[in-house]
């Protein structure tokens, strides 16, 4: 994927894209493109609008919390289809642009009880069901806390519960599986212990690379950054799981979750 973009970008800048026929099949057409000044001007305000839209706090009350979410995600789409506009002047940019505002109305319409296969889920069979990436994403942080905590010469359950008890980490209990937000207004349901265990597990998980295709890569880029900051000190690694904590709270509190 990151090779497809990157040569969509280069093929761009030169001034030539791959159209599609058919996926996988391009075809080498001309793009026209606004000067690179206008160009600058309208990345800058997507930029900005881009940056509102995912960093304005959703204060939507749980009920109405994932209607809200779909907006954000529309705005996001909205930002992107006014960057089209500005900087590709040819007229191949409407049926892109078509594209993104099929995508955002069909994530709008989820609010008006409207699916669509684009948005429905495949069906698996029997089993554990996958979690999403952001559960995952904010997951890694937990563990990346968990895995110092380990290193600094704490046993497995012993750093599960430090990060479990503390109450500074509540926020976590929105990654656990099947986690809603009628269970997290009844402690009972999420409690330390099954808090300690979700982290002992998601540790596993990701060491044995036993999670869905799309978070695999999370577990070796964590360890790299572990790594990578040498903490080799008790107090060093103690330090570090702090900042993976304050990652892992960020990323929770943005989960959106059912009733």
């Amino acid at each position: 994927m990151d090779d497809l973009l990157g040569g969509l970008i280069g093929a761009a800048v030169s001034g030539e894209l791959g159209a599609m026929t058919r996926i996988g099949v391009p075809t080498e057409i001309s793009v026209i493109l606004a000067s690179p000044e206008e160009i600058a001007v309208a990345a800058a305000a997507m930029s900005l609008r881009l940056r509102h839209v995912v960093n304005t706090e959703n204060t939507a009350p749980p009920e109405v919390e994932i209607e809200q979410e779909r907006k954000r995600a529309w705005r996001v789409f909205e930002a992107i289809m006014r960057f089209i506009d500005t900087t590709w002047l040819d007229p191949g940019r409407l049926e892109v642009q078509q594209y993104f505002l099929w995508l955002g109305c069909h994530m709008l319409q989820r609010n008006d009880g409207v699916s669509h296969p684009l948005l429905n889920v495949s069906s698996t069979g029997k089993g554990k069901k996958a979690d999403a990436y952001e559960l995952w994403y904010g997951r890694r942080w937990a563990c990346a806390a968990y895995e110092c905590y380990r290193r600094s010469g704490m046993s497995r359950h012993a750093a599960a519960e430090r990060i479990a008890k503390d109450p500074e980490n509540r926020p976590l209990r929105r990654l656990v599986h099947k986690a809603t937000d009628t269970k997290l207004r009844k402690p009972r349901h999420i409690d330390d212990a099954k808090m300690a265990a979700s982290i002992i597990s998601w540790h596993k998980e990701l060491r044995d690379n036993n999670v869905p295709d799309l978070v695999r890569q999370l577990w070796p880029d964590t360890i790299e950054i572990i790594e990578g900051h040498q903490p080799t000190t008790r107090e060093l690694l103690l330090s570090s799981a702090d900042g993976f904590l304050k990652l892992a709270r960020k990323t929770a509190a943005k989960v959106a979750l059912p009733t």
